[in-house]
């Protein structure tokens, strides 16, 4: 090897043993503006229901739609993507979900939503592997910190994206969501010169792995992955019943759409701080103590929030959401150093595989719905918070690396 190649091999050593801040946020904001268009549904589900007379099982079904396209092809996105040394996936899909959001408005049947919906929620699956896999290359000794600020940006979208679907909509009625097409468009530009348009996030020297090398990095510590998997589809379930069936309840208790898309957004908000909170927890204790500890605290907080009206009703529902996905950033980082060498598919089964199928087994809540209300259905579904700290108990340790400071 030549003496010039080492040392262009030790910069880019050097570089990734640090921190580096500006492709974090970068990356996070991507994450925010594709998750911003992924929250687009939850307000408008009212209004699609009465415009096209749908019961609680066929809302359910659209956000299982969207979350199984989302999740279940991330697999495949994620395992592209560990043989990609560009991020070409991250770079294009903030204008491919933007563009098919932003028809949602003019669909003219439950068909065209449901093929609108698939659409954008493929485009989120091609992002958030390779995303998830880019802060790992920037993150240095930091991936805790890093994790919770990629995670707290697609919270904060989720967050922003009822507030401004229902603030469209308001002003324009449902077509008024094609004006949420520039900022995919902004983004994409804004990936494209932060951190495409450079050496990309893996070196000129890097080689793609192996199916078999994947396939041994995620073997390594299956048993531990394989529960960590089934906690991330317990969590989800609660986080996307809560998700599809809150606005449902609001609405029937006369709140506005702006109202609705208003609590909708404070309780994503609160799971945006927690995730930042969490990801810091992180670096500093076990991550076995965030992720039991904070959904333990999660299901008193949700449960209490079902049961009491008003202020108290609101201030319960963000802290549910506060503790609920305070565990998010540190599942992703524990799934990575599970299967190290293999970061983009290792999350893709987190942040896709998981989170698809506990989205899809909210037509089963949507059913349960259909019998109880959805408010029972909500704090029976609730349940699962119990069993998902009991399998986050019993998670295996990963020696972590710690970057000197």
């Amino acid at each position: 090897m030549s003496q010039n190649r080492i040392e262009h091999k030790a910069r880019g050593s050097s570089k990734r043993s640090r921190f580096n801040l500006v492709p974090v946020v970068t990356l996070a904001v991507g994450h925010g503006t594709v998750d911003v268009y992924g929250s687009f549904l939850a307000p408008l589900l009212p209004l699609f229901a009465l415009r096209f007379n749908l019961s609680l099982t066929l809302v359910g079904t659209l956000v299982s739609i969207l979350t199984v396209a989302d999740g279940l092809s991330q697999p495949l996105f994620g395992y592209w993507g560990d043989r990609m040394r560009r991020p070409w996936l991250v770079m294009i899909t903030p204008l491919w979900v933007a563009v098919t959001t932003a028809f949602l408005g003019l669909a003219t049947g439950y068909a065209m939503l449901a093929v609108l919906l698939i659409l954008s929620g493929a485009g989120r699956s091609a992002f958030h592997p390779q995303g998830a896999a880019g802060i790992a290359e920037y993150a240095g000794g930091r991936r805790g910190l890093a994790l919770s600020l990629f995670t707290a940006g697609g919270n904060l979208g989720f967050a922003t994206g009822p507030i401004l679907a229902t603030a469209l909509v308001t002003f324009a009625g449902l077509p008024g969501t094609l004006y949420a097409m520039p900022l995919g468009i902004a983004v994409t530009a804004l990936l494209y010169t932060m951190v495409f348009k450079g050496h990309g996030v893996r070196p000129a020297t890097w080689t793609p792995p192996s199916l078999k090398k994947v396939l041994g990095n995620l073997a390594r510590y299956r048993g531990g992955f394989i529960r960590l998997w089934f906690l991330v589809v317990l969590r989800s379930l609660t986080y996307f019943s809560l998700f599809s069936f809150l606005p449902i309840i609001f609405t029937h208790q006369g709140l506005s759409t702006m109202q609705t898309g208003m609590m909708i957004s404070f309780f994503l908000l609160g799971g945006a701080v927690g995730g930042i909170v969490g990801g810091w927890l992180a670096d500093r204790v076990h991550e076995r103590v965030v992720i039991a500890g904070s959904l333990a605290i999660a299901f008193p907080l949700l449960q209490l929030s079902l049961m009491l009206p008003g202020v108290w009703g609101t201030a319960f529902l963000m802290l549910g959401g506060f503790c609920l996905l305070s565990s998010a950033p540190v599942t992703i980082g524990l799934a990575q150093r599970y299967a190290p060498g293999s970061a983009a598919t290792a999350s893709s089964l987190i942040l896709g595989l998981g989170w698809g199928t506990g989205g899809l087994l909210v037509t089963l809540v949507g059913m349960l719905a259909d019998r109880v209300g959805p408010v029972s259905a909500l704090r029976i579904q609730g349940v699962c918070l119990v069993v998902a700290v009991l399998l986050a108990l019993t998670l295996p340790s990963v020696v972590k690396f710690r970057s000197k400071r």
